[in-house]
């Protein structure tokens, strides 16, 4: 009348036929590229023998450094009272160690992102960035130009873990909200995976 186990997704089967036990280093033998991307990352691999091919490490290696970015969002209400981003920046640092103190805690990278209001804005703002090489600052025409610029920012920085305050509870449930109220058509790549319903 029942069968056991029936509903048991594929992750989780791996999971228990390999005995991948909570966070740890796993051996993939025999990895070949995959023919589809399934994935926004940069390689996709594919194993033909299966989830034999993996194992896990006994006596894992040191842990690679982590690409970690730093991600901070503004809005403004519209006249509709609805949160619309208005800028963003990210700060980005290539080398975090996940298990020790970072070597270069200054060696980082960023760029903002805004986009102009109908209230106020600066008269001499577009002169200003011009002028200052340091000031890494993109200036686009609306939301929808903003929101493609960070995704397409996001994707190149291609971060290993992405931070913030209050990120995900907030930040990213109104990214997420305005990306799908805009229309932006490769939303998953503020994350690795493809996909395509929200």
């Amino acid at each position: 009348s029942r069968v056991f186990g029936a509903r048991t997704s594929c992750l989780e089967q791996l999971l228990l036929k390999r005995k991948i036990m909570g966070p740890c280093w796993l051996s993939i033998a025999a990895a070949a590229p995959s023919s589809q991307s399934l994935s926004w990352c940069r390689y996709d691999v594919a194993l033909p023998q299966g989830k034999k091919a993996i194992t896990v490490l006994s006596d894992p290696p040191p842990p690679p450094p982590l690409r970690v970015a730093s991600l901070t969002i503004q809005t403004v209400l519209n006249a509709k009272h609805v949160a619309e981003i208005a800028a963003a920046s990210v700060i980005m640092h290539s080398a975090v160690s996940a298990d020790g103190t970072t070597a270069d805690p200054t060696a980082l990278s960023n760029f903002s992102v805004v986009r102009k209001l109908d209230k106020a804005w600066p008269w001499d703002l577009d002169r200003t960035i011009k002028s200052d090489k340091r000031l890494k600052l993109e200036v686009c025409p609306s939301e929808r130009a903003l929101l493609n610029f960070l995704i397409a920012r996001l994707h190149t920085l291609d971060a290993d873990v992405l931070v913030g305050h209050n990120i995900a509870s907030h930040a990213m449930a109104l990214l997420l909200q305005r990306m799908s109220a805009c229309k932006i058509q490769h939303w998953s790549k503020v994350g690795r995976m493809r996909v395509k319903n929200m």
